[in-house]
């Protein structure tokens, strides 16, 4: 998606972890865990695990705008 810079896509998703953090965002669902995602703290958890998360996040306040 970020080809023309070296590094783009690692820039474009800090500054995204770091909007949705400071806006309250608890949970980011990226779906599949690669060496990329992994190197800024991505980690595999159980559904279960999920489901009790995904249900935290969505009872907070959060705003993206």
């Amino acid at each position: 998606m970020f080809h023309r810079e070296r590094d783009a896509s690692k820039v474009a998703l800090a500054a995204l972890i770091e909007r949705l953090r400071a806006r309250g965002f608890t949970l980011l669902d990226i779906q599949w865990v690669t060496p990329h995602l992994q190197q800024f703290g991505a980690v595999e958890i159980a559904r279960a695990d999920y489901l009790q998360r995904l249900g935290a996040a969505l009872a907070r306040e959060a705003q993206f705008a």
